[in-house]
């Protein structure tokens, strides 16, 4: 599986996740009660929309929720398409039991599924995804670097932020992603065939 194949798959899986409405409870001494994220990082609603700049192009990527759905693995899988200079692709996502799934189209026909995503967000934990979309198996290593952490793209400031790093050993790609509750992907600096790319959230529309 090439460079820029891995490349396209792990911006197509970074870049629609979302979350639903996250808010902060006090109880009666004013101390911060912990509020469950589950599920919050994908938004699965037809018309919510994200804007994305990388390396701070005007040519943005713009990924829309669709009101259609796969059955595959027996999990029903939303459709997200993604435009970027007049291209549209499509992908396929769902989140179910604490795990967020991408499904990943085989050369030969039919889908893979791999978890690039988990609710639980305790720094150092790591998990592993393997696919053969070519025949050849490549393996995504995942791990929780940071929790908890406060961050500011384009103006706007993001609390509870997790930082997750991906590597694919195979092609030497990695990828700092960071995500917050509310709005998802906010960031992610990746490094492929040694060239660096910064890709930031511009703006979206939550249904």
């Amino acid at each position: 599986m090439n460079s820029n194949k891995i490349k396209t798959l792990f911006l197509s899986l970074i870049i629609i996740v979302s979350a639903l409405t996250f808010n902060a409870c006090k109880d009666s001494s004013s101390d911060t009660v912990p509020v469950s994220t589950a599920g919050q990082y994908l938004n699965l609603n037809a018309g919510s929309t994200w804007e994305y700049s990388t390396d701070g192009s005007a040519n943005t990527a713009v990924v829309t929720v669709i009101d259609s759905t796969k059955l595959a693995f027996t999990k029903n899988y939303k459709v997200f398409h993604s435009a970027t200079l007049g291209t549209t692709s499509s992908n396929y996502y769902t989140y179910k039991n604490g795990n967020y799934y991408l499904l990943i189209a085989k050369t030969a026909g039919g889908y893979e599924e791999l978890v690039y995503l988990k609710d639980s967000s305790e720094v150092g934990k790591k998990w592993s995804a393997t696919v053969s979309p070519s025949g050849t198996a490549v393996v995504y290593n995942y791990e929780v670097k940071e929790n908890g952490l406060t961050k500011t793209i384009n103006s706007t400031t993001y609390t509870n932020v997790v930082h997750l790093k991906l590597t694919v050993p195979i092609s030497g790609y990695m990828a700092d992603a960071y995500y917050a509750p509310k709005v998802g992907l906010i960031k992610s600096d990746a490094v492929n065939s040694g060239v660096t790319s910064i890709t930031e959230l511009k703006s979206y529309s939550l249904k």
